[in-house]
């Protein structure tokens, strides 16, 4: 739902060329872009899909290791070896004139040796690419390299805007919305299709959104997240140090915090990663107002703060 022209230049680009690198934040649906891009593909491609992971993003060749079963324990860091091992799967897979679409979730987390090697695959057209990453500098650079190439089409997934926002309620619910509803819903959510689907799920689940005469109603003030919607929310954080962690807990608490205060307490390291990940905004104001990326960030920091480390943060 609202991501047509997306699906489009993704399937064009593994038509007509190497393929294409989407990035997106978290929650934005690159996940269920690549899945629709698939079933438009069809049978015009064999998909081979990589599984990148955050605890083994140092490992060499973690992210490539279903299909290096063939490696002895001393090839283990042998770039020709893997090469050689993957080819082998590849061609097991393939051994028509089918393309092989080599499909990457989570590629900021791809170990430097597997984001070389896919790399390498996609430059001397052994197979086409799709990768799904979150935005630079978690990028790897192989993959960015190929973009920058014009080997890879890049597509960034923006959040989605009002009017998909009410697309996507409606179908959620099977039924229509009131527009300043979906308004709502827009603002709440920040337009991340797996905030709104969690943040209708838990207003239905505490009844203040209801159908009458096939329209959702809102019949009440919404609570501050939990259950599942948190959970989303809370994921968003999982990458932060504790030095992190607090700073981002203060602007939460503050919002909004001039900086030259905030940097009084800490570390502009802190602030610069905190910027760097999405996490808070920086305004080009005189104070130059420090505030939390999106107001769900701020609803769920505030209810984890314990009364205490909240009163010590305030001071």
């Amino acid at each position: 739902m609202g991501r047509d022209a997306e699906v489009r230049a993704v399937v064009d680009a593994v038509c007509t060329g190497s393929g294409a690198l989407v990035v997106a934040e978290q929650g934005l649906g690159k996940t269920a872009l690549a899945r629709t891009v698939l079933a438009e593909l069809g049978s015009t491609v064999v998909p081979l899909r990589i599984h990148a992971s955050p605890t083994l993003s140092q490992v060499p060749f973690a992210a490539l290791a279903p299909y290096l079963g063939s490696l002895q324990e001393d090839q283990t860091d042998s770039v020709l070896a893997a090469m050689r091992s993957v080819l082998a799967h590849i061609n097991g897979l393939a051994p028509g004139r089918i393309p092989v679409l080599l499909v990457i979730d989570d590629a900021h987390d791809l170990d430097e040796a597997s984001a070389l090697l896919a790399a390498q695959l996609a430059a001397s057209g052994t197979v086409k690419l799709l990768a799904l990453s979150r935005p630079a500098p978690a990028v790897p650079q192989e993959l960015t390299s190929l973009a920058a190439d014009g080997l890879l089409v890049r597509r960034l997934l923006p959040p989605l805007d009002e009017q998909a926002v009410q697309g996507l309620s409606r179908l959620a619910l099977g039924g229509r919305i009131l527009p300043s509803l979906g308004s709502a819903f827009a603002a709440a959510s920040g337009g991340n299709p797996a905030f709104l689907l969690a943040l209708l799920a838990q207003e239905r689940r505490q009844g203040i959104l209801i159908e009458r005469n096939g329209v959702w109603l809102r019949t009440g003030e919404p609570g501050r997240p939990d259950g599942r919607l948190s959970d989303l929310v809370k994921g968003h954080f999982r990458r932060c140090t504790p030095e992190q962690r607090e700073v981002l807990e203060t602007v939460a608490l503050a919002d909004p915090v001039p900086l030259g205060l905030l940097l009084e307490t800490a570390a502009g390291e802190q602030v610069d990663a905190l910027v760097e990940a999405r996490l808070i905004t920086v305004d080009d104001g005189a104070e130059r107002l420090v505030r939390v990326a999106h107001p769900l960030y701020g609803q769920v920091l505030r209810a984890a703060v314990p009364a205490g480390r909240s009163l010590r943060l305030h001071q």
